[in-house]
């Protein structure tokens, strides 16, 4: 239970974190922290605050290795040397031995006593991509924290988009989840955020322009039917899946 319960605070309690962290300048009035201007970060106590504050930050942030840790421990139950990875992995079998894997390891991980606390961790995933939990919680991290402390908007908008490309290419090459049509949802909202950013950077840059005259009505507009768009596959999906099931009955 403690386990699952740090899991479910960390990206809030690290958004929390980081905001401690982000201070502003006022033009002629010095630097104040971002979330209560009532705090001058120029002034002795917030260094001293920060000094402290910072190793503590880090050893929270070290919480999903710990989870790798204990994965890692357990990695030869979760995929066996035999088991099949899929089309695309190295080792290859059937689409019924595959399934039966699946089924098996969902299996063990109920009945297993050391595997059970850990099961949300990796049920979601294939058996190879038994640590990408682990990915996703940084990726979760560096969007709602670690981007809010660089300098200026151009410099997120920016780090942002080049970072949610990574995330998106590196999830389709992987394919980490058992379910298509998680993958497919995984690669969207990617693909969303990474357009998201990329609008930034030309709204930063004042080139809205670039994208066919548009204004930043227009800009925001489209940008609302891009953040849509992942309701919209959603909504897609569950109706493909419920239309299945009924087929089948």
């Amino acid at each position: 239970a403690s386990v699952l319960l740090s899991y479910l605070v960390l990206p809030s309690v690290s958004m929390v974190q980081f905001k401690s962290l982000r201070c502003v300048t006022l033009e002629g009035a010095g630097s104040f922290l971002r979330v209560d201007t009532a705090i001058d970060c120029s002034l002795p106590e917030h260094q001293s605050f920060r000094s402290a504050i910072i190793p503590l930050i880090l050893v929270y942030q070290a919480v999903p290795i710990f989870y790798l840790f204990m994965l890692y421990r357990v990695k030869d139950r979760l995929n066996p040397p035999h088991a099949p990875t899929g089309p695309d992995g190295a080792k290859s079998a059937s689409s019924n031995s595959r399934a039966l894997t699946l089924i098996k390891t969902r299996s063990v991980s109920k009945s297993d006593p050391e595997l059970a606390p850990l099961s949300f961790l990796f049920l979601g995933y294939e058996p190879r991509c038994w640590w990408w939990e682990v990915i996703e919680m940084y990726r979760r991290i560096v969007f709602v924290g670690v981007l809010t402390l660089l300098p200026t908007s151009s410099v997120r908008a920016v780090v942002g988009f080049v970072l949610s490309i990574a995330f998106l290419l590196g999830s389709r090459e992987a394919l980490p989840f058992k379910l298509g049509s998680t993958n497919l949802l995984n690669m969207t909202a990617s693909a969303q955020i990474s357009v998201t950013f990329f609008c930034a950077i030309l709204l930063d840059a004042g080139r809205v322009g670039f994208l066919n005259d548009m204004d930043s009505n227009e800009l925001g507009i489209f940008l609302t039917v891009v953040n849509l768009s992942i309701f919209i596959v959603g909504l897609a999906l569950i109706y493909q899946s419920l239309r299945a099931y009924a087929q089948r009955q």
